[in-house]
């Protein structure tokens, strides 16, 4: 499992010495017209069933020929592709069996925006989400078809799915399968400006939000996550405290008091990368959320897309 987690999370391995000021951007969004801003636009899935899926944070920021720092990815450099490409892959592992994928490239915030506090985070953040959102909305005008669609992200991309629920429309919510904030959080000013967020409390409602962070204590909670109000147990689907067991010896609980799911059975030890330290602490299993999780996850994403055509 460590060297698993290590590979997909190979980029953020590398140093970047930052030097200069920095430099935000106000993006024009990117063209996804065009082929080359999709890691992947496809209907093969099972149910007729979409997922719309947003990449975590796998790049570091880069400097400018001014000496600038830059805090955004730039999807038209290779090495940079290539970075993102297990995240992509992993995620069509996941999802790819039961549902249409399509996942767009975006300017991503770089990792060192995590360490810094929630408003130079959202502000650098909303940028980014430029993009985001007008490849959420041409897949809506060109892709979709009046499909169900599930709305699906790690990390970063958990809290662009956050923000995608909220933005909605009454029609596209009524599509809505679910959404998979992995990693992420509901805060409580997100659910007041956003009442029609409900939490995943059973395996196959539909129309739900679906958060998770995972830890050893809540001791381990990384600094970017900060008042989760959504917490659903991805082995059982609850959002009580009934123990799940992963395997023979690993289990996950959900401490409903801090909304974080606490997992017994793991050595906090072997999963701790000390160049990431200042993004998870000892004890915290970010890296882990979806490999830990994969076939809990591929199986609750074919049950809740088999239960969106019962419904309908």
């Amino acid at each position: 499992m460590r060297h698993l987690a290590l590979a997909l999370t190979f980029p953020l391995l590398l140093p970047l010495l930052l030097t200069g000021c920095h430099r935000t951007a106000d993006f024009t969004p990117l063209d996804y017209a065009k082929g080359d801003n999709w890691y992947a636009a496809e209907s093969d899935g099972a149910f007729g069933t979409d997922v719309f899926y947003v990449l975590p944070t796998c790049v570091f920021a880069r400097i400018d020929e001014k000496g600038d720092t830059i805090f955004f990815a730039d999807t038209d450099d290779e090495e940079s592709r290539a970075r993102m490409l297990p995240s992509y892959q992993l995620a069509d592992e996941v999802f790819g069996d039961s549902c249409n994928l399509f996942a767009p490239y975006y300017r991503q915030v770089s990792m060192e925006v995590w360490t810094h506090d929630r408003k130079f985070i959202d502000s650098l953040f909303a940028t980014a989400f430029v993009d985001i959102a007008a490849a959420f909305d041409y897949y809506m005008e060109h892709y979709n078809h009046g499909h169900p669609f599930i709305l699906a992200g790690f990390s970063q991309g958990g809290k662009a799915v956050v923000e995608l629920c909220k933005r909605l429309t009454d029609s596209q919510r009524k599509q809505l399968v679910a959404g998979y904030a992995i990693g992420y959080m509901a805060t409580q000013e997100d659910i007041a400006s956003c009442p029609a967020l409900r939490e995943a409390r059973s395996a196959t409602d539909l129309g739900v939000l679906i958060c998770y962070n995972s830890m050893a204590t809540s001791d381990a909670m990384p600094g970017f996550l900060y008042d989760s109000r959504f917490c659903t147990n991805p082995v059982n689907w609850s959002a009580d405290a009934t123990p799940a067991i992963i395997n023979d010896s690993t289990t996950a609980t959900v401490d409903t008091a801090n909304k974080v799911l606490i997992v017994t059975g793991l050595d906090p030890e072997r999963y701790f990368i000390p160049q990431l330290a200042q993004y998870f602490p000892m004890g915290n299993y970010h890296l882990l959320e979806i490999t830990l999780y994969k076939d809990f996850l591929r199986q609750n994403v074919f049950d809740r897309c088999r239960a969106t055509k019962t419904h309908h």
